[in-house]
């Protein structure tokens, strides 16, 4: 504070962007520990669509105020292993990054497909935003890559949404031109014995 005494107010306004800074730094740690797979899991028996659709009811309230349209083509699948609450983690980032490709868009849309192929089952999230060059969707989930100005992200949505997935059976992939959009698919492979369920394990009911 240099040589001279510090008001209460100046002192109040250190103290407070030092604990902005230690939330966020709290927060940077809690996303590194997901994708490294720290997390304590708890996994149960459901199907795709229960953290997909929780993933879409919390972003609804921004989707509306972004005046962006969300279809969703929602196969039946069959059931697996998962950790809920950390993919409704995945889907939400996804969702987000799409969310955020719309900015500049007029007439903003999301599209969202689950369906079952050969022991695996599959989301497809796509957007009709600005999408990214080759060369930078090549590095989309390289950890603190970000394509917003410094300062705005910390470029570890997609990264963490990443490691969640595989840490669920679970890959990330994505497609994307420059002015064409992106088709973010998130695959997940399925033990046979997963989707025996048992009955005593029961599953949480997706939201609407």
């Amino acid at each position: 504070l240099g040589n001279h005494s510090a008001s209460s107010e100046e002192v109040h306004a250190v103290l407070d962007k030092v604990q902005t800074e230690a939330r966020a730094a709290n927060d940077v740690i809690e996303k590194l520990l997901s994708f490294a797979g720290e997390k304590v899991q708890n996994k149960i028996n459901t199907k795709i669509d229960t953290p997909l659709l929780r993933a879409v009811k919390n972003l609804d309230a921004l989707c509306f105020q972004k005046v962006i349209k969300i279809t969703k083509e929602i196969e039946a699948t069959e059931s697996f292993d998962m950790d809920v609450n950390q993919l409704v983690t995945v889907f939400e980032n996804i969702i987000k990054n799409s969310i955020q490709a719309l900015d500049k868009k007029a007439n903003k849309e999301i599209k969202i497909k689950t369906w079952s192929k050969e022991g695996k089952v599959f989301v497809l999230i796509e957007d009709n935003g600005e999408g990214v060059p080759k060369e930078i969707s090549e590095k989309i989930f390289d950890p603190f890559f970000t394509t917003l100005n410094v300062g705005q992200h910390m470029g570890l949505g997609l990264t963490v949404a990443l490691g969640i997935a595989k840490q669920n059976s679970g890959n990330i992939t994505m497609d994307s031109e420059r002015g064409k959009g992106a088709r973010v698919t998130v695959e997940f492979t399925i033990n046979k014995a997963q989707s025996e369920v048992s009955p005593s394990v029961q599953r949480p009911a997706a939201a609407d």
